[in-house]
C-alpha cells in the first residue's frame, strides 16, 4: 500500500498558472486514520476483540483504495493547471514524487533487514507463506528486488512477502505516477461537464471491477497445485493476491477515479465560488461521510449467500469500497465539519506526514511482535498496542529527521521545483 504524502507543500504547483490553491489539511490528517485501520488488519490476529470487529478490522485491507483514490485526487488538484495544456514538466514533476518516495523506501529495507534474519533463524513460523528454503542467494536476490521496487513483477510469495509485505504498494504508486500527466491532460482535454465526470468515474470503476473479477476468477480457474503457478504460489488466494490484487494493471482504476473526483470537486467550486454563497452545510457533509463509513462498516459484515456470496470475498479486497472512499475524500475536501475540523489538528496533520513512515516501518514490527507472543510471556493485545505506539512514535521522528532533510537536500541538489 502507497501512504501518499499530502502535506503542505504537496499542495504547491511548481510553477502555478492561478493564484495558488487553498491546502486541505483534512486529507492529511485523514491518512493517518486510513494508514491506522491497515495496522488494525494486519495485527488483527493478535487482538482480544469481539469476532464482528475482527471482521471488520480484515476491512483494512481495502485502505489501499483510499490512498490510491486519494492520491489521483490530490495530484489533480496539485497540478491541474501545470498539465492542462502539456506535459513539459514531466521531468520536474517525476523528481518530486522520487524525492518524496524513494528515500524512506529505501531506507526502511536495511532497517528491517537485521530483525527479518534474525526471525528466520529464530522463528521462520511468524513469516507467512513462504514455501521454500530460504538460501542466501534467495534471500539476496529477494533483498535487490525488493530495494530496487521489482517484486510486484515476481508472482513468487517469497519475493513479496518476505521483506515486507505491504511495500508492494509503493512501485505501483511510482509507476502510476508515470502514467498521471498524460491521465490528467486527457481528461482536461476532453472539457468534461459534471455529467461527463461522473460517467468517466463509473465506466472506470465498472471496467476495473470486472477486470478484477474476471482475472481472479480464471486464476482460481486455472490453479492447481500441479501447474507452474501452483509450484511458484503453492495456495490458490495467494496467487490471487498476487497476479490480480495487486497489479498496476488492475490498481490504476482507483486512481483515475480519484483524480476525476478532484475534478468534479474544482468544477464544484467554480460553479460555487465563496463570493456566491455558503459551501453544503459542513454539518450535512459530516453526515455523508458518517454514512459512507457506516456502508463500509456493513459491507464488511455482510454474508450474502448464492452468486454474490461466492464472489464477495473478491469484491471485498477493494471494489465495495471504493464508492465509499469516494465520498469520504470528497467531503474532507469539501469541508466537512466537524470532522474535518479535528483532522485539521496540528497533532493530526503530523502524525499524517508521518503516514507514509509509518506504513513501511509496521510490517517488520508486526513480525517481531508475533515472534514475542509465540514465546508466550506477554499478552498479544499488550504487544499490539505496545507496537502501534512505538510505531507511531519512531514514524513521526523518521518523518522529522530522515524524510524531510533527505527530500530538502534532494531538492536543493536537483534544483527541483517542487520536492
Amino acid at each position: 500500500m502507497a501512504i501518499i504524502q499530502t502535506g503542505k507543500e504537496d499542495l504547491e504547483s511548481p510553477k502555478p498558472v492561478r493564484a495558488r490553491r487553498p491546502p486541505l489539511p483534512s486529507l492529511t490528517g485523514a491518512r493517518f486514520l486510513a494508514a491506522f485501520f491497515v495496522i488494525l488488519y494486519h495485527f488483527n490476529s493478535l487482538l482480544a476483540v469481539p469476532n464482528w470487529l475482527h471482521t471488520m478490522f480484515v476491512a483494512g485491507r481495502s485502505g489501499v483504495s483510499f490512498f490510491y483514490v486519494l492520491s489521483g485526487f490530490i495530484l489533480a488538484y496539485n497540478y491541474c493547471d501545470t498539465f492542462r495544456e502539456n506535459t513539459k514538466d514531466y521531468g520536474s514533476f517525476m523528481r518530486s514524487r522520487i524525492f518524496r518516495v524513494a528515500p524512506m523506501y529505501m531506507l526502511s529495507l536495511p532497517l528491517a533487514t537485521p530483525a527479518i534474519l534474525w526471525l528466520c533463524a529464530n522463528y521462520p513460523s511468524v513469516i507467512p507463506r513462504i514455501h521454500q528454503p530460504l538460501t542466501k542467494g534467495i534471500l539476496a536476490s529477494t533483498w535487490v528486488c525488493n530495494l530496487l521496487g521489482l517484486q510486484i513483477f515476481v508472482p513468487i510469495p517469497v519475493y513479496q512477502i518476505l521483506w515486507n509485505a505491504a511495500d508492494w504498494s509503493v512501485p505501483c504508486e511510482v509507476l502510476f505516477y508515470l502514467a498521471f500527466p498524460f491521465a490528467l491532460k486527457f481528461f482536461l482535454s476532453r472539457k468534461l461537464n459534471r455529467t461527463g465526470i461522473y460517467l468517466w468515474m463509473i465506466g472506470i470503476y465498472v471496467a476495473q471491477s470486472a477486470l478484477f473479477t474476471i482475472e481472479a476468477s480464471v486464476v482460481a480457474a486455472k490453479w492447481t497445485p500441479l501447474s507452474l503457478l501452483g509450484r511458484l504460489t503453492k495456495e490458490k488466494n495467494l496467487a490471487i493476491d498476487m497476479l490480480c490484487y495487486r497489479m498496476p494493471l488492475v490498481r490504476i482504476g482507483e486512481f483515475l477515479v480519484g483524480i476525476l473526483l478532484c475534478l468534479l470537486f474544482l468544477e464544484s467550486q467554480e460553479r460555487r465560488p465563496q463570493s456566491e454563497g455558503p459551501q453544503p452545510a459542513a454539518k450535512s457533509l459530516s453526515l455523508l461521510v458518517i454514512a459512507a463509513v457506516a456502508y463500509g462498516a456493513a459491507a464488511s459484515l455482510a454474508n450474502p449467500g448464492g452468486l454474490l456470496g461466492k464472489a464477495w470475498p473478491w469484491l471485498e479486497s477493494f471494489p465495495l469500497y471504493v464508492p465509499m472512499y469516494c465520498v469520504i475524500v470528497f467531503g474532507l475536501a469539501k469541508g466537512a465539519r466537524p470532522i474535518s475540523g479535528f483532522l485539521s489538528h496540528p497533532l493530526m496533520q503530523l502524525l499524517g506526514d508521518a503516514s507514509y513512515s509509518l506504513y513501511l516501518i509496521h510490517g517488520t514490527t508486526l513480525l517481531l511482535a508475533l515472534a514475542f507472543v509465540a514465546r508466550g510471556t506477554v499478552a498479544a493485545t499488550g504487544v499490539a498496542i505496545g507496537c502501534w505506539l512505538g510505531c507511531i512514535i519512531a514514524s513521526v521522528l523518521f518523518y522529522r529527521y530522515f524524510e524531510t532533510p533527505v527530500r530538502n537536500a534532494l531538492r536543493n541538489r536537483f534544483r527541483s521545483p517542487q520536492a
